[in-house]
């Protein structure tokens, strides 16, 4: 019966979940033990039951409402408590599956360190002399530095490149061998500022090569500025007593020094082929140096030589000369420049020695009528006085005029440069102009008029002299420094043609044109006086 009644009620077969509920199980047995009264009564039993237990479910939900709200909000709290603490969970999960992944590649890494930890310490242990003289290294190499072993320290620098660069001991000891390669540079160009020979110059710049902290163009830059700092120092050391020795020494310090660098520059960087863009800097640099010495020493020159003794001039201007030349075999030939700075030199020493002449030709002409002088001997400061005209002595001013200009002449001495003759004559021409001005305007001041006759009568007889003899006396001596023939020889022209250009030939006329009426005037008194003279004899 119990199985009729379960096929009915389930004809596809009994349910797990009911399977599994005893309340059901039971409920089947209680319906296959009622009679078919039982049966139809059942319905209404389970009617009135329902009915029962709706009534009481709803007596206890008014009953107890607050306490199923607050059940109701507990249970969705704990339900969300318990969510969030479900996600945590899974992501407490997800992380300690990573952290169980990383502890194991941990431990494999820990396995690995300690392998290499004990290969490390097997080779600390079996190579500790070899590490211990490898990080000697930098201070082996600044001793060699120290002691000049050039070739010696940059071995080791060389080899210090071999060393691998991983281990932080190795890297330190590269660090440090870095720097003392510099220290090595810096001793290498100390050297270049002392006085070597050209084995030992080629030798260094190969070591510098060799070190390969700079690019050639640099290293001939460098070259250049220690050997520079090198001739500096030699002029340095010249003494400045004398400005004829120190300039002559000087000349001599600058010939060899420069003859040598320049020599050691050629040989070391411009042997190669300068068609290159290397080899073309190369000789620029080379070219403005040498320029820069050139200039340097014509400055030395323009400062020394107004000071110098006028006897030494000509000895300085054949070193200077000879100096030129030498450095010509070397493309630096400057003897082109030195004759302007010799010809300023000796125009502006003739020029100031004239006008000294003209202040005492002024001072002398003012103290003149006033003073009982009336004679006066020339001081032996030339070796042609004794051809000085016999009037002059008579007329102090004049004598004294005459003197400052043969001491000016005589300056010059035997070095009296052809090509300083033009601007010697134009002086020698201002100079007497000058002269012949100052006459014209002591004739016409104010003072003049209050002197006597016999006075003015000097003062006239010394204006004819100064025309007669003073004016041909100096044109005379002009011509014993420079000779027309040997010019017009040296230049190419005639004597005539000198004469036309006014080289070495002073103009008497311009010269008498401020004191020609006063001539006039004084010739003619001393004509009258002596007409009267001889009529009365």
């Amino acid at each position: 019966m119990d199985g009729q009644l379960i096929d009915l009620l389930f004809p596809d077969g009994i349910p797990d979940d009911v399977k599994a509920d005893p309340n059901i199980k039971n409920y089947l047995d209680h319906l296959g033990k009622c009679t078919a009264e039982e049966l139809s009564k059942e319905h209404k039993s389970l009617e009135d039951k329902n009915t029962i237990i709706v009534k009481m479910v709803k007596d206890l939900a008014l009953n107890n409402y607050k306490t199923f709200v607050k059940t109701s909000h507990c249970y969705e709290s704990v339900y969300n408590k318990f969510d969030d603490t479900q996600r945590k969970t899974i992501t407490l999960d997800n992380y300690l599956i990573k952290l169980k992944t990383e502890c194991q590649e941990m431990l494999h890494q820990w396995a690995d360190v300690k392998e290499k930890r004990h290969r490390n310490t097997l080779a600390m242990v079996w190579n500790s002399r070899i590490m211990h003289h490898a990080l000697e290294l930098p201070q082996l190499m600044l001793s060699c530095i120290q002691n000049k072993l050039y070739e010696e320290a940059l071995k080791l620098a060389n080899h210090a490149k071999h060393l691998p660069n991983n281990i932080p001991a190795v890297k330190l000891l590269h660090d440090e061998v870095e720097k003392h390669r510099l220290t090595l540079m810096s001793a290498l160009c100390q050297e270049l500022r002392t006085d070597i020979e050209l084995p030992l110059c080629m030798r260094i710049v190969r070591l510098l090569r060799t070190l390969n902290l700079i690019n050639e163009e640099q290293l001939a830059v460098k070259f250049l500025q220690t050997r520079n700092a090198w001739f500096n120092s030699k002029l340095e050391n010249i003494p400045d007593e004398s400005n004829s020795q120190h300039l002559l020494e000087t000349i001599e310090v600058s010939r060899s020094c420069l003859s040598n660098i320049a020599t050691q520059y050629n040989l070391i960087f411009c042997s190669e082929d300068n068609s290159s863009y290397t080899g073309s800097s190369k000789l620029q640099f080379y070219y403005s140096w040498t320029n820069q010495k050139v200039c340097q020493f014509i400055s030395i020159l323009k400062k020394d030589l107004p000071s110098c003794r006028p006897s030494s001039l000509e000895t300085i201007f054949t070193q200077c000369m000879y100096f030129g030349q030498s450095l010509g075999h070397i493309g630096a030939d400057f003897r082109g420049l030195i004759a302007p700075v010799f010809i300023n030199v000796t125009v502006k020493r003739f020029s100031d020695l004239l006008k000294m002449t003209e202040i005492t030709w002024l001072t002398d002409l003012q103290t003149f009528l006033k003073t009982n002088i009336k004679n006066v001997g020339m001081n032996q400061t030339h070796d042609e006085v004794d051809d000085i005209p016999s009037p002059v002595f008579e007329y102090y001013p004049l004598a004294k005029f005459c003197n400052g200009v043969m001491s000016a002449l005589n300056d010059l001495g035997e070095y009296a440069p052809y090509a300083a003759a033009d601007e010697i004559t134009k002086c020698l021409h201002t100079t007497l102009h000058n002269a012949s001005c100052a006459l014209f305007s002591m004739y016409y001041q104010d003072d003049f008029k209050n002197y006597d006759e016999s006075d003015k009568k000097i003062f006239g007889q010394l204006c004819i002299c100064f025309s007669t003899d003073v004016v041909p006396y100096v044109q005379r001596c002009l011509h014993k420094v420079y000779e027309p023939a040997s010019i017009a020889a040296f230049i190419g022209v005639t004597t005539t043609s000198l004469q036309k250009e006014n080289l070495t030939y002073i103009d008497s006329d311009i010269i008498n044109e401020p004191i020609k009426e006063l001539l006039d005037e004084f010739e003619n008194i001393t004509i009258l006086n002596n007409i009267s003279t001889d009529s009365t004899d």
